[in-house]
């Protein structure tokens, strides 16, 4: 995404969106990955 935003395919405000969007998935992502390693070990 930088790329495309230094080559001009995408503003500034594209570009910090997409960055808002991908560390809301992040931060999902790695609370799913905590979720099933506690499932795993038999946590609650």
């Amino acid at each position: 995404m930088i790329t495309a935003f230094d080559e001009k395919y995408i503003t500034k405000e594209v570009l910090a969106d997409i960055n808002k969007d991908y560390k809301e998935c992040l931060k999902e992502l790695n609370g799913y990955i905590k979720y099933l390693k506690e499932a795993k070990s038999g946590g609650t």
